[in-house]
């Protein structure tokens, strides 16, 4: 070997050593701020937590406690280097300490730049930055080859020790790296490895001599290709001196792992042969609680926005609902002026379905943003899913053939606007599965009877009669580890910003809140088939006709309120056509001062209950301070968000959610009228 190989070798070794004790936590940075009040004019403003095992102190964020350790015969040097520091801006001095912990004498140096040194005497609050290192092992090794120095004057004993202490070097290397906690792994710039120590083959659950010779880059490549990885170390290596990366271990045991690596280069770059050595440490716990913070804080914005978007669908909810209010005013009024059986009466049919569907879709809005009280009564599904499938094909792309079986079933105790929403979601959820284009949307809706024998098997509570509802796609299907947490809340596998993943919890929630159970089959490339049971409930269902018989009136006197004069207009018209004697004010202030002149000349208060300068729940209580036996009913555009207990004790007699069928309208007032009963 020539003395110029083994100098080569030589400063590779000594690259090996140095990059060693880089890498181990051996090093501290410290902050010093400018402070005649302190030791030595110094307050610690940060140092790293390392300092407190290169020191052996305990109060690190003490400056003089950084001095207790330092042996006297270094003390008076450092001090003089602390105030020579003042004049040319920079701190540089080696010293040595007592570790009380380690129980012997430890060498540090300390480096530090100022700055602005002029600043110290006008008393401003200058600043200091600076590093310190344990450099114990280099010293040691600095006066081993000064000890061996005077031997070294023959050429050829010169490279026979330095090939000595290059096999010394890199056994002491060797010792220190396979006792190290932290996975070290040198390879090759083609990627094969060179050395692992015990620690890697541990973690990983593979033998040393199992993990030599194979490519670093292809070992790590779990989640990329192993080209990528190579040309990420190499291209991030010119850019930095220690690049860093994360990766993913599926271990023997089935866990998985993640470890970060640092990569650093050994050897300069001018030199032909060189490597890379990587030091790794587990991440996992790490991850995993940065990946629950990351989740925490998406639910939170998604309900932050939930919450913005409940408060701004109430506005547009009482505004709509207002304007839904005259137009079924009108239409009711048009109606009683057009005979039975004529064309005309027809078209009015389907303008009253389409308000009251308006209204429906409104009350939808609202319990999907703030989850409002829903009322379950006797309902037959059939007309509900018929009506649903007529704005559902509307809704989704004309090429989706939507083919149904629809039967007459049984009555189910059910909201119609949740039924009504479940359909809405699970049809838009087919479309999107088949990427709104071509596709076959089925449904079915039948009674089916499950009997003791297959009552777990369709997970219902009791044997008995259901009427089941069936949806079936034609779409791309879904794997198991999907279909295991498609109901979860906020899980989707739409792109960003493409979808809640609130859509099938909330189906999800509104058929157990009716007592049936839902459930999904599928496979990949094969569509997806929704299916769901509902008990079947004991009960009447009312028909129109029944209603439209209940229709009565009166004459009694009415004081009606309500702010909007279109609203006031129609309903003190449909009021009147019911036999009524009514008195109609916009402004509810001056509908107090009437009712303090004459308290007695009315036998019903119909009021809006939003309105300017005050709320009709304000004016009630005023009325029913004069008169507390007076029935009052309060109607409001706001429906569920409206505190209902509230008013009940209150003493109002009835609440109506606007727009009001005019049946509805005339057997609340008789009820109030003739029983004083609160209808709530």
């Amino acid at each position: 070997m020539t003395p110029e190989n083994v100098d080569r070798h030589l400063a590779s070794s000594d690259q090996i050593v140095k990059t060693l004790v880089e890498s181990a936590s051996n090093f501290a940075i410290y902050h010093l701020s400018y402070d005649e009040s302190c030791f030595l004019n110094f307050k610690v403003k940060y140092v790293s937590p390392s300092i407190k095992n290169i020191l052996g102190i305990e109060n690190t964020m003490s400056f003089a406690a950084w001095f207790e350790n330092i042996l006297s015969d270094d003390r008076k040097e450092v001090e003089e280097g602390n105030a020579k520091a003042f004049e040319t801006g920079t701190f540089d001095e080696t010293f040595r300490i007592w570790h009380p912990q380690k129980g012997e004498r430890r060498w540090v140096r300390a480096v530090s730049s100022f700055s602005d040194t002029s600043s110290f005497e006008r008393g401003n609050n200058s600043q200091v930055i600076g590093l310190m290192i344990d450099v114990t092992k280099s010293k040691k090794l600095e006066a081993a080859l000064e000890e061996r120095e005077h031997h070294r004057q023959r050429p050829e004993f010169e490279v026979a020790e330095r090939a000595r202490k290059l096999i010394e070097s890199k056994a002491r290397y060797r010792g220190i790296v396979k006792g190290s906690p932290d996975m070290v792994c040198r390879f090759m710039p083609d990627g094969t490895i060179t050395f692992v120590n015990q620690a890697t083959a541990d973690y990983l659950g593979i033998p040393v001599e199992n993990l030599m010779g194979r490519s670093f880059y292809e070992w790590n490549s779990t989640n990329e290709e192993a080209d990528s990885l190579e040309k990420k170390i190499k291209f991030a290596l010119l850019n930095s001196n220690s690049p860093s990366f994360d990766t993913r271990y599926d271990l023997s045991d089935g866990s998985v792992r993640w470890v970060h690596w640092i990569v650093l280069r050994l050897g300069t770059r001018e030199d032909s042969f060189f490597e890379y050595q990587a030091v790794g440490q587990d991440i996992t716990r790490q991850r995993a609680l940065r990946i629950e913070r990351e989740k925490a804080d998406q639910l939170r914005k998604r309900t932050q926005k939930l919450e913005a978007l409940g408060t701004l669908s109430a506005g547009i909810a009482h505004d709509f609902n207002n304007i839904l209010a005259v137009l079924l005013g009108n239409v009711q009024l048009v109606m009683d002026d057009v005979p039975e059986g004529s064309r005309v009466r027809n078209n009015i049919d389907e303008m009253t379905k389409a308000i009251l569907l308006a209204r429906d879709m409104i009350k939808q809005i609202l319990t999907f943003c703030r989850q409002g009280e829903q009322s379950r009564s006797p309902l037959s599904l059939t007309p509900v899913v018929k009506e649903s499938v007529k704005f559902l094909r509307s809704s989704i792309p004309a090429t989706i053939e939507i083919i149904d079986h629809i039967e007459e079933t049984d009555l189910v105790m059910a909201d119609p606007t949740q039924i009504s929403q479940v359909m809405m979601n699970l049809g838009s959820n087919a479309a999107y599965a088949m990427d709104n284009r071509t596709g076959i949307l089925e449904l079915t809706l039948k009674n089916v009877t499950i009997d003791e024998h297959h009552k777990d098997r369709f997970r219902v509570p009791f044997e008995g009669r259901y009427v089941k509802m069936k949806f079936r796609d034609t779409g791309s299907g879904m794997p198991s580890y999907v279909l295991s947490r498609l109901f979860d809340p906020y899980f989707t596998t739409k792109p960003e910003g493409k979808g809640s993943g609130m859509g099938l919890a909330v189906v999800h929630g509104i058929v157990e809140s009716h007592g049936g159970v839902i459930w999904v089959e599928s496979e990949p490339g094969k569509g997806a088939v929704f299916k769901m049971l509902f008990p079947v409930a004991e009960g009447e269902v009312i028909t129109e006709t029944e209603r439209a018989a209940s229709l009565m009136g009166g004459d009694e006197r009415i004081l009606l309120v309500d702010d909007r004069e279109n609203l006031l207009t129609v309903e003190k018209e449909l009021l009147e056509r019911l036999g009524y004697q009514v008195t109609a004010v916009m402004d509810p202030v001056e509908a107090l001062e009437i009712f303090r002149e004459h308290p007695y000349e009315f036998d019903l208060v119909y009021t809006d209950m939003t309105m300017p300068h005050m709320t009709g729940l304000t004016l009630s209580k005023e009325i029913l301070e004069i008169r507390p036996e007076l029935p009052i009913i309060i109607y409001t555009g706001l429906g569920d968000l409206v505190d209902a207990e509230e008013i009940k004790r209150s003493g109002i007699s009835a609440f109506l959610k606007k727009p009001i069928l005019l049946e509805d309208l005339a057997s609340t007032i008789r009820e109030v009228l003739e029983h004083g009963k609160a209808v709530l």
